[in-house]
């Protein structure tokens, strides 16, 4: 037998013994899918959203169910929206209830369509669901989605499920009841992690973020002041601001994944860059193009697209008028590994050259 024979037989004994060989799997690890630059558009999204508006009866599922619309990467080896997240489009019709329950995930709600009488309900307050409005929900807290307005309520939710479930400590528990008690009056968080706060008060109690409503008013109307005031300009993401931990005042968001506000300006063209991370952007108004790797997306109100790691990219907005990104990133998981890495023309990153 060939020296060539000899190694493939050891191969082969080596994996009924339930050992792998490194000089064998090496390669096959190199043949990894990697995701592509895609954009998910939302005029085909929102025809969805009313056909499941309609055919969906969340009364005749098991609790727990929603009445979400996971944006899967077509990718080849991608499960989920990217390696880390899940991201969601959901809906609850008028004078419904989205059960409770709750998860070892981290999730956050971004709303897209509000209307007054949806609340999501967190640990026993129920914060109110308004156009543009960002709501944390926190591990382990009990939450219900209830819609007690004329007109459905859509959002999009995020999760990191791909982490979890690629470590596998994915937890679900529905509660006893259909509805968790709501024994907080409204502003209850927001209002413990405002600018005063007790003296002996500790966070402990939350081990990611605490329930909190970011408002789209205050947000948008902050965002307007960082591009007036010139506090908010970066080269490579506009006008870009982070939503914070409101318990320890500085990023990111959550532990897995943070949250940004961007604007693309007018005639704006902004630097090239790259980074480890994954962005996942929905364009909150606007349009114009993404310039990922080789690809050029185009995108405009409503549309979410992806930015894999890894890639070149930058964000141009030809048009009269303003662009505005609601931006999810990864980036927090590689900076508690010390995995992160970030290149710019200006500053090359030479030990990652396996991305050239």
């Amino acid at each position: 037998m060939s020296k060539q024979g000899d190694i493939a037989a050891l191969n082969e004994e080596l994996r009924e013994n339930d050992l792998v060989p490194n000089w064998d799997i090496i390669d096959r690890l190199e043949d990894r899918g990697e995701m592509a630059p895609h954009v998910w558009k939302w005029d085909y999204i929102a025809e969805y959203v009313e056909k499941a508006n309609q055919l969906i009866d969340l009364d005749e599922h098991q609790q727990g169910t929603r009445r979400a619309m996971y944006l899967i990467n077509p990718s080849e080896g991608v499960d989920g929206t990217s390696h880390t997240l899940w991201t969601a489009i959901q809906s609850v019709l008028p004078n419904e209830v989205a059960k409770a329950h709750r998860h070892n995930l981290s999730a956050i709600r971004f709303v897209l369509d509000g209307t007054e009488g949806a609340v999501t309900s967190v640990n026993g307050e129920e914060f109110p669901m308004r156009t543009g409005d960002l709501i944390l929900t926190p591990p382990g807290s009990y939450h219900d989605h209830i819609n007690r307005g004329d007109e459905h309520v859509v959002w999009m939710d995020f999760l990191d499920i791909s982490l979890t479930e690629a470590l596998n400590i994915s937890h679900f528990q529905n509660y006893e009841n259909e509805r968790h008690p709501a024994d907080k009056p409204e502003g209850y968080h927001n209002s413990r992690f405002d600018d005063l706060r007790p003296m002996d008060q500790h966070w402990s109690e939350y081990r990611s973020s605490p329930p909190y409503r970011y408002a789209w008013e205050d947000s948008y109307e902050t965002l307007q002041k960082a591009d007036e005031q010139g506090w908010g300009e970066t080269t490579f993401d506009g006008v870009c601001l982070e939503y914070v931990n409101p318990a320890t005042g500085k990023g990111p968001t959550m532990p897995t994944f943070t949250h940004r506000l961007q604007k693309i300006r007018a005639g704006e063209t902004t630097g090239s860059h790259r980074h480890i991370s994954t962005e996942i952007v929905h364009v909150v108004d606007g349009s114009g193009r993404t310039e990922v790797g080789e690809e050029t997306l185009e995108w405009e109100a409503g549309d979410t697209f992806i930015v894999p790691p890894g890639l070149w990219h930058a964000h141009q907005n030809p048009t009269d008028d303003e662009a505005i990104f609601f931006t999810t990133s990864d980036e927090p998981i590689f900076e508690r590994l010390n995995l992160f890495w970030e290149e710019t023309p200006e500053e090359p990153e030479q030990s990652f050259d396996t991305y050239e």
